[in-house]
């Protein structure tokens, strides 16, 4: 049985989507001028009083920032730091869209292609001799995923040497034939940051510099460290019965390029703008990032939202949140970044599409 609290929350959450008793309504494309700033602010203001999200919120149109709010704060120290619209998120996931762009990149400057080998650059990881690039990138080279349960809890402690994470690479069994399905592995993400430093001779972190962030003058958005909050850096919370408590945060170099880069908000709407404008590769690698193939992309996948087609990422881990879609008919994006999640990171994210692109939207009641 649902109680009162939760089934308030989910009509207003099928009121956000803008779910009736017909089918979705179509999303109406805004220049951005007309929808009502004040009613965002007071969702996100709401959702924060009542301790479910701290973060940033950013909306692009056609290339300009129309929006952008922050709710919450970024230290340990609660409430000594307040979070801002320039306050630097750690996007986990996120990142692969990124790594996906400066792989085809590489395919453009025929560097690679789509059909190059692995065991061209790691012949120790199985089935290398027939896993391509283009299995990596739409996680369908069968191998495992590298995650928090598959570790060496030794990581958690200290930072391991390129080596080391090529050691456990080798040592995963293959989960399928590559090529046969789609399944989702952090693995082939931190095998393609591998790929990039081989065939570059460059630090990972060099290469998105020099090939996304200079270019697109992205001046928050680089290969993570430590958290550093004197830095504008945000710190992760959970939620905590009654209090926000500080998450423990591994290093960026873990994920690598499956979930190391930290950005804002609006520096990763100004990113998938240019994407989808073509100032960072061809239109014929932006058709191929944009085909699906059970459900996956290259680097993003379709983001569900009644009425509209999005395509973007989601990224998540130690505490933080982040959500990046591109709505290519009307070209907006809308992306947000969480350090402090108490709810449904869908569920957020469906009430600022549907405030921007909906004035009929109810706030909800929280309390």
């Amino acid at each position: 049985m649902l109680s009162l609290k939760k089934m308030t929350w989910l009509l207003a959450v099928f009121a956000l989507a803008g779910l009736g008793m017909g089918m979705p309504k179509p999303v109406v494309a805004q220049t951005g001028a007309s929808f009502d700033r004040q009613k965002m602010d007071t969702y996100l203001d709401r959702l924060n009083q009542e301790q479910k999200f701290m973060g940033s919120v950013a909306i692009d149109s056609a290339g300009r920032d129309v929006y952008d709010h922050s709710v919450g704060f970024i230290s340990a120290e609660a409430d000594t730091v307040r979070a801002d619209v320039q306050t630097i998120y750690r996007i986990g996931s996120i990142t692969k869209t990124f790594t996906a762009v400066m792989i085809m990149q590489l395919i453009e400057e025929d560097e690679l292609s789509l059909s190059t080998k692995l065991q061209t650059f790691y012949p120790g990881v199985p089935q290398s001799d027939r896993i391509t690039m283009e299995h990596l990138l739409r996680h369908q080279s069968g191998i495992q995923n590298l995650s928090g349960s598959t570790l060496p809890k030794t990581w958690l402690q200290e930072t391991p040497t390129k080596q080391q994470k090529l050691d456990v690479l080798r040592s995963l069994d293959s989960a399928f034939e590559p090529g046969s399905k789609s399944r989702y592995s952090n693995t082939n993400y931190v095998v393609l940051e591998f790929v990039i430093e081989a065939v570059t001779g460059q630090s990972y972190g060099g290469q998105l510099q020099e090939r996304i962030t200079d270019p697109l003058n992205l001046q928050r958005t680089y290969f993570g460290d430590r958290i550093d909050v004197h830095h504008n850096e945000a710190a992760a919370f959970k939620f905590d019965t009654s209090n926000w408590t500080k998450v423990p945060a591994i290093d960026p170099i873990i994920p690598g390029g499956a979930g190391g880069i930290v950005s804002t908000p609006n520096d990763l709407t100004d990113f998938i703008h240019a994407l989808f404008e073509g100032e960072l590769v061809s239109r014929e690698s932006l058709r191929a990032m944009s085909t699906l193939q059970e459900g996956m992309g290259i680097g993003m996948y379709e983001i569900e939202y009644p009425g509209a087609l999005a395509l973007g990422h989601k990224g998540g881990g130690q505490g933080f949140f982040s959500h990046l879609a591109y709505f290519p008919d009307q070209k907006v994006a809308v992306a947000y970044s969480a350090n402090g999640l108490n709810d449904s990171r869908d569920d957020i994210f469906a009430g600022v599409v549907s405030l921007y692109f909906d004035n009929a939207f109810t706030l909800p009641d929280l309390e």
